[in-house]
C-alpha cells in the first residue's frame, strides 16, 4: 500500500522540481495535496495535472507571519504529512529558512496531532564549508528537527530529515522523502536520510 493513500499532505515550497517529481506518486495514491509557495503561476500549473486532489495555496510572501496565519485558518484539521522544502524553495531567502520553518511547525502542529502525523524536512548539506550563512541555516534547522522529534515523540507525531548533497537530483530526493515518510509512519522518529550527488 502506497503510504500516502489517501492521506492529506501539505507541502511547504512546493514550486520546486522535488515536487514536481513527486506529484505522480502522490496523484496515483489519491492524496489530497496542499501546495503552499509564492509562484501562482507554478502552483497553478501543478494543479492542473488532478484538480481534484491538487490544491494550490500561493501567498504574497513565504515568511513566518504568512504561516502563523495559513496555519490559524486551517486550524486541526488532520494533515498526515508536511513536506518542509522550503530550503529548496526560491520564496524563502537562505537566512529566512529557519525562523520561517519553525513558524510553519507551530502553525500546524494541531493539524498534525489530530493525524499522528509526519514532518519530512529536507535540509541540504551547504555547497560550501565556508559559506557561514548556509552553516547556520542547516544547524538551525537540524537542531529544531532535533527538538521537534523529541518534544512530538509522546504526541505520535514524528519528524524526519532528508539530507541532500550539493547537486543530488530531484529523482533522488522524491525516493528519500518517501523512505523518511514511511519511517515516519512507522513510528520512527529523528530519522536521518542522506542522498548523494548524482555521478556525471
Amino acid at each position: 500500500m502506497d503510504i500516502f493513500a489517501d492521506k492529506t499532505v501539505l507541502i511547504a515550497g512546493a514550486a520546486t522540481d522535488l515536487v514536481w517529481r513527486l506529484l505522480p506518486q502522490l496523484e496515483s495514491a489519491r492524496a489530497r495535496v496542499i501546495l503552499l509557495d509564492e509562484d501562482e503561476d507554478e502552483l497553478m500549473s501543478m494543479a492542473r495535472r488532478a484538480p481534484t486532489l491538487l490544491e494550490p495555496l500561493p501567498v504574497e510572501k513565504m515568511e513566518a507571519e504568512t504561516v502563523k496565519v495559513v496555519g490559524k485558518i486551517w486550524g486541526d484539521e488532520p494533515i498526515d504529512v508536511l513536506i518542509d522544502a522550503l530550503a529548496l524553495s526560491e520564496c524563502c531567502e537562505g537566512a529566512d529558512v529557519p525562523f520561517t520553518s519553525k513558524a510553519l511547525m507551530s502553525a500546524f502542529e494541531p493539524a498534525l496531532s489530530t493525524a499522528d502525523g509526519c514532518v519530512v524536512s529536507i535540509v541540504p548539506k551547504p555547497f560550501h564549508s565556508m559559506d557561514a550563512t548556509a552553516k547556520m541555516v542547516e544547524a538551525a534547522c537540524l537542531q529544531m528537527a532535533a527538538t521537534l522529534a523529541e518534544k512530538w515523540g509522546p504526541q505520535r507525531v514524528t519528524f524526519n530529515v532528508v539530507r541532500p548533497a550539493p547537486g543530488a537530483s530531484a529523482n533522488a530526493l522524491a525516493k528519500a522523502v518517501d523512505i523518511a515518510a514511511r519511517a515516519g509512519w512507522n513510528n520512527f522518529t529523528g530519522v536521518h536520510i542522506p542522498v548523494r550527488a548524482a555521478s556525471r
